[in-house]
């Protein structure tokens, strides 16, 4: 199959290992990274070519990404998902047509439950570049405070700073570094932003960094993980934020741990 031309800007950055010292914290802010280092990515391209979203690879045939982005969407989706790429606009990945996609049933216009999982139409064939992320235990808690890579093909800079469209366009695989955020404190600087009170949902988790730091459009969908002994391991699909990289408000992503039996239900896995 041939890949779709994807017209985006390029940037040059250095590359990281995020089995070494991870991306440096400085996707918004981020650095370039190899594919082989995030092997469980994926970007999830609509029918002609453009990036809709990011996802995780869980099994050789389920891919796990945010329910919103499939809103709009009957159950025959025009979406490609592009596997085992560090550049959207290289032909190094291969692209897999999707034969369903399943959105959590508790899935709401809140973004409650922002989950869906991806059903490939063909088997995945494992590779130093194509790898499954591990997931957490039900309800396994995270450490407020602690360390977190957010990774993603997403704009490169907030798209509100500049009318221009092109603004942050970017093609490369990017990741950066986020700290886990108190729920409590999440919801007190999201409240207003909303329209009044705001309560994150307990199904959520909140991560943010200084201003110039964060997930963008595009990386909706796409993994929060933490390093372990063990190695990477997937904690939050990317659900939304207030624009982008604005200080002080974090990003909020769907815990994995939450729905850890819906996934085991619905893929085995």
């Amino acid at each position: 199959m041939t890949l779709p031309r994807i017209y985006l800007q390029l940037t040059t950055t250095p590359m990281t290992n995020i089995h070494e010292n991870g991306p440096e914290p400085r996707i918004v802010g981020g650095e370039e990274v190899d594919i082989k280092c995030f092997p469980f990515q994926v970007a999830i391209l609509d029918i002609i070519g453009r990036l809709t979203c990011g996802g995780s690879i869980i099994s050789p045939t389920y891919i796990l990404t945010a329910a919103h982005c499939f809103d709009g969407l009957d159950n025959e989706p025009y979406v490609e998902v592009l596997i085992g790429s560090s550049d959207l606009r290289d032909y190094e990945g291969k692209l897999y047509n999707v034969s369903r996609y399943i959105n959590h049933p508790k899935y709401n216009r809140y973004f409650d439950y922002d989950f869906s999982i991806v059903q490939l139409s063909s088997r995945l064939s494992y590779s130093e570049t194509v790898q499954p992320i591990a997931l957490p235990e039900y309800q396994e808690p995270e450490i407020v405070g602690s360390d977190a890579i957010i990774s993603g093909y997403g704009l490169t800079k907030n798209p509100h700073d500049s009318p221009d469209p092109y603004y942050g366009r970017n093609s490369k695989l990017r990741a950066v570094t986020l700290s886990i955020v108190d729920r409590n404190d999440c919801n007190a600087r999201l409240t207003g932003v909303y329209g009044g009170a705001y309560e994150v949902p307990e199904n959520m988790l909140c991560a943010g960094a200084k201003r110039g730091k964060d997930a963008c459009h595009g990386d909706d969908g796409g993994p929060l993980i933490i390093k372990t002994e063990k190695g990477p391991k997937l904690i939050g699909v990317f659900s939304f934020g207030y624009q982008c990289a604005t200080f002080y408000y974090p990003a909020a992503f769907a815990k994995v741990s939450m729905v850890r039996n819906w996934i085991k239900q619905e893929t085995g896995v």
